[in-house]
């Protein structure tokens, strides 16, 4: 857990990148629990 992955989208895309880290890893469950922390998805304010 911790690791942050860049997802990059095509020029097909109005977005352009998101970033998201990576909070927790269920391998017997395959389930993935992260946070987006950076991106176009994002905008300027939160």
């Amino acid at each position: 857990a911790g690791t942050i992955e860049q997802v990059n989208f095509t020029e097909a895309s109005n977005l352009k990148y998101v970033k998201h880290q990576i909070e927790e890893l269920d391998k017997e469950n395959f389930v993935c629990k992260y946070r987006m922390i950076e991106g176009d998805v994002l905008g300027e304010e939160l």
